[in-house]
């Protein structure tokens, strides 16, 4: 067996360290980001971590995606969620992920209810999927 030829294929569009947390960071989503997410997004797009571009298929950094998430369902030692992920500039749907998470008793190797405080943060987050979302997660 003989090699002819090695080829890489990137996207032609390169987008620097700072020009895709500036974008991120004027971007709607970002406003919905709480503080101390905002500082650990910040970290994650600036840091020292040896990427200092990034290549995407993209036009622009505003078609980077959107995701949209909800807790639809909290169960005795589970939860249900959705994200929806969206064209940026267009809106258009490109994605969908339903998420099953459960709390686990690592030393007796079953699931556990949860505990009081976290029940209420998830049921305070709990959102109705409205009608034209909803065929998108119920297969």
């Amino acid at each position: 067996m003989y090699l002819n030829a090695i080829g890489t294929a990137l996207p032609e569009r390169r987008y620097t360290k700072s020009e895709c947390w500036d974008a991120f960071a004027a971007s709607q989503w970002f406003e919905r980001l709480d503080a101390r997410s905002r500082l650990i997004a910040k970290h994650v797009l600036t840091r020292n971590n040896g990427i200092e571009a990034r290549r995407l298929s993209v036009a622009s950094l505003e078609d980077v995606f959107t995701i949209d998430a909800a807790v639809i369902r909290v169960g005795r030692s589970s939860m249900r969620s959705v994200q929806k992920m969206l064209n940026g500039k267009t809106g258009a749907l490109v994605a969908t992920c339903v998420g099953v998470d459960a709390l686990f008793d690592l030393a007796a190797r079953r699931s556990a209810p949860w505990p009081d405080d976290l029940r209420e943060m998830l049921e305070a987050a709990l959102f109705a999927l409205p009608e034209a979302d909803r065929a998108l997660f119920e297969r």
